[in-house]
């Protein structure tokens, strides 16, 4: 098959180029800076947030786009329009791309996530759910969505936004990649008898599983293990992996009132995130994918506790 994707270097994309390839598909890879490799995907030099890539008249079976902006930690009107022009700017740039091929694709997968749903606590959230995400980053996902899904349906063309919760393979980004390094260099502090439920999948999953992709039903869909694991459990499975240690343990009751001590504090002007985080932390948060395995055959195998056990952290 003929594959273009985005995002290629990313924390997901390199999974996804790399299960393209070994199944020896025909890929070619949108990137902001040119690669010069001997064998695998061929490489198109393009910004996507600043231009309209040159993809010549050949068309694509099968599109991914993976690239976008997501991991910003601190909030700012420069950020705020980063996320705008990257992932929404960079969606319809590729859209205009694929414009001018000979023919439209017969698939495009977006990867999504369920920010789009704006929700810090919940069990079993679907696809029904109301796309509220109020952050930047949700803004432009759920405004992607929106451009993907309008060009495909009046190009007759069947669609996939996949919308992924925390995504969990070597050196992950984010919230799993900070709190991986937290515990390697001995610098966490964990919240005993913590049976929040967070739900996961895994990068290598979702790259094996993208290529079925072309002739079930269009819309989004939720992706997540078979088994939504408690925070304590997946703090467990870190520390196995990464050989690290506990700095201080707090009791929930003890975590509870340092939370609202954090929140009265930012009330008072003096901000701090510790009462954000240990909400977070402390909050249920899990999603339904019965409707991905029902329509589109998702059936996800590996043990995410047992996975979590192996991962590895090279950055330093």
């Amino acid at each position: 098959m003929k594959f273009l994707v985005t995002g290629g270097s990313g924390f997901l994309g390199r999974y996804i180029l790399d299960e393209l390839t070994r199944e020896q598909h025909d890929v070619t890879c949108i990137v902001r800076n040119r690669r010069a490799d001997s064998e695998g995907p061929s490489y198109v030099q393009c910004d996507l947030s600043e231009d309209i890539p040159t993809l010549g008249k050949t068309p694509f079976q099968t599109i991914i786009h993976a690239a976008g902006r997501a991991h910003i930690m601190q909030r700012s009107p420069k950020s705020d329009a980063a996320f705008i022009s990257t992932n929404c700017i960079g969606t319809q740039h590729l859209i205009e791309s694929l414009e001018r091929l000979d023919q439209p694709p017969t698939c495009f997968i977006y990867i999504s996530s369920v920010a789009v749903y704006g929700r810090d606590a919940g069990e079993n959230i679907d696809e029904t759910t109301p796309l509220a995400g109020n952050s930047s980053y949700a803004i432009s996902k759920i405004k992607s969505e929106d451009i993907v899904g309008r060009w495909c349906k009046e190009h007759q063309v069947n669609y996939y936004h996949l919308r992924l919760p925390l995504v969990a393979g070597d050196d992950p980004p984010g919230n799993l990649g900070h709190l991986m390094q937290a515990i390697k260099k001995g610098k966490y502090v964990h919240i005993r008898d913590n049976d929040a439920r967070k739900s996961v999948v895994i990068a290598e999953e979702v790259a094996r599983f993208i290529p079925t992709l072309g002739k079930q039903p269009s819309g989004a869909y939720n992706l997540c293990c078979n088994y939504h694991p408690t925070f304590n459990e997946i703090e467990t499975a870190i520390l196995k992996a990464v050989d690290g240690s506990i700095l201080l343990s707090l009791n929930k009751t003890y975590a509870t009132w340092l939370g609202r001590f954090s929140t009265t504090l930012n009330k008072l002007g003096l901000r701090n995130s510790i009462g954000a985080s240990i909400e977070k932390i402390s909050s249920t948060l899990t999603f339904l994918d019965a409707k991905a395995r029902k329509d589109l055959n998702w059936s996800p195998e590996i043990n995410i506790l047992e996975f979590l056990s192996t991962i590895k952290m090279h950055r330093q």
